[in-house]
């Protein structure tokens, strides 16, 4: 049987994992309708689709910021320097950083472009930088997912 706290150290294994992989997959979406919605010169079909993604950009971040407050609990017992770890916080913050400085402004644009009407859309120029975002962001987690996976 079970102690009391091997319960409750199981149950935060399980909220770290649950939010980390929930979180991914709504910001992995986030920002793939981001560059689908960039494609349309539809000013109506952009708003629609940003803003109807906008409450799972906001849970794929809260349930982020969750799990890496569970992880930090649990990191402790391996030390918060351990290699993996320290790989995964780089990780981590480079995909963060990303979100934050690349997409998530270019979002904002785009929205701001969609009020003002398809003439503004039509000279909106997205490039390839979102896309390369993405993989790089895409290819962060999976990295850290495996990590958490392989480590000692």
């Amino acid at each position: 049987m079970k102690s009391k706290n091997e319960k409750n150290m199981m149950a935060i294994v399980w909220l770290h994992v649950v939010s980390m992989v929930l979180g991914f997959a709504a910001l992995v979406a986030y920002d793939a309708v981001l560059i689908v919605a960039a494609k349309s010169k539809s000013a109506e079909f952009i708003q629609q689709a940003l803003n109807s993604t906008a409450p799972a950009g906001l849970a794929g971040k809260i349930l982020v910021i969750i799990g890496l407050l569970a992880g930090v609990h649990l990191a402790g017992k391996f030390g918060y320097g351990a290699t993996w770890l320290v790989g995964s916080y780089v990780l981590m913050a480079l995909s963060m950083f990303l979100g934050a400085v690349v997409l998530d402004p270019i979002r904002k644009r785009l929205l701001v472009a969609a009020v003002a009407g398809d003439r503004q859309i039509a000279e909106f120029r997205l490039g390839s930088v979102p896309l390369i975002v993405l993989y790089i962001s895409s290819l962060c987690w999976a990295i850290v997912i495996g990590l958490m996976l392989a480590k000692p």
